[in-house]
């Protein structure tokens, strides 16, 4: 029998839509559930699951893991197009850049997008709050020259893999 995996998420959290999003080109099979429909002791065994209780969390079977990029890598490795799987070398340098561009636009460039958007379940409306804006689009402007920077003199390349 083969089991579906979970992944519960909190639909107003930009780590969980990441991962909906990015799994529209992985295209591995998985159920999400908002665990605000969940009743409150079982909301509460689901995030027992997790070392800080926190989401998104993903279940297959009796394994549990947390955290979206540890998520993001494991559907990496479940998908079946031969394209994407560029995406995971096995050479352990080549592996750890594309781990570093990972982290960077997790931990800089997709927090300051959630400061700008609120995701709603009936879809995506900007900010109200002005001086927030304004202050988000500046910083995500420096992260994204800092990016370019970086990847100005690149061939986009990892070795040979795509990244």
């Amino acid at each position: 029998m083969n089991i579906t995996p979970i992944l519960f998420i909190n639909p107003n959290c930009y780590k969980g839509n990441l991962i909906l999003v990015l799994n529209q080109f992985l295209k591995v099979k998985i159920e999400v559930v908002d665990v605000s429909s969940l009743l409150p002791d079982d909301k509460n065994n689901v995030l027992s699951k997790a070392p800080l209780g926190n989401l998104p969390l993903f279940k297959k079977g009796d394994f549990y893991l947390n955290g979206t990029k540890s998520i993001l890598k494991l559907l990496l490795s479940q998908s079946n197009d031969p394209i994407l799987k560029i995406l995971n070398p096995s050479d352990e340098y080549d592996s750890s850049l594309i781990e570093m561009w990972i982290d960077f636009a997790i931990s800089n460039i997709w927090v300051l997008i959630e400061t700008l958007f609120i995701i709603e379940k009936k879809g995506i409306s900007i900010t109200t709050e002005e001086s927030i804006k304004k202050e988000a689009i500046s910083e995500l402007k420096i992260v994204l020259e800092k990016l370019n920077g970086a990847l100005k003199f690149k061939t986009y390349l990892v070795s040979s893999n795509l990244t």
